[in-house]
């Protein structure tokens, strides 16, 4: 794949040209959603604009979309496998292991009267997984993005006809698979839905 090619119809460096504003407001969309969230769990009556403000958690979409074609230019100029999986875990997990590790140490130790051990499980995303807690979901599903995201580069690295019938097999699976985990596991399903929404 060729991060400069121009040819015609969609161009991806149409959206990487604008990507960094369009971030901007997808953060402030997703800000404005949990905003929302919290009045409706302080019980303030919904209205115009709580329903206006729920249509930020699309953003969330927005941002995966975004990300992943960061992801595509930062993987067509080193497609290194192992420098990729170092350069996006020193992004992420600093800054997530800043503001969880305390979080569930408060959390875990001091409102639940728990142990490290909990708070070490929470941190590793096993309550999400187990029984469905779902603060820091988001950086789960984007471990797990990153993850897979060489194998789908590398997948899409073919003809361009045969690229659109891979892509439409990807999605298909992805589609497929979460049908079959709420078929046959419902109860984990229902613990990592929020991924799939």
């Amino acid at each position: 794949m060729n991060a400069n090619n121009s040819q015609r119809g969609f161009n991806i460096n149409s959206i990487s040209k604008y990507r960094g504003s369009i971030m901007g407001v997808a953060i402030v969309g997703i800000l404005l959603c949990h905003y929302n969230e919290c009045r409706t769990i302080q019980g303030l009556s919904p209205s115009v604009l709580s329903k206006v403000l729920g249509l930020g958690c699309c953003f969330v979409d927005v941002f995966l979309i975004l990300s992943g074609v960061g992801l595509y230019y930062s993987f067509s100029k080193n497609n290194d496998v192992a420098a990729f999986y170092k350069r996006r875990l020193l992004r992420l997990l600093p800054t997530y292991l800043i503001i969880a590790v305390p979080y569930w140490i408060y959390h875990d130790m001091f409102l639940e009267g728990g142990s490290i051990v909990t708070a070490l499980y929470n941190l590793s995303f096993g309550s999400l997984l187990a029984e469905g807690v779902q603060r820091f979901w988001f950086v789960f599903l984007i471990l797990i993005l990153y993850l897979i995201f060489p194998l789908v580069y590398k997948a899409l690295d073919v003809k361009r006809s045969v690229k659109r019938i891979l892509l439409v097999a990807i999605l298909a699976f992805l589609v497929l698979g979460g049908v079959l985990l709420n078929q046959l596991v419902p109860e984990f399903y229902s613990n990592i839905r929020i991924a799939f929404e």
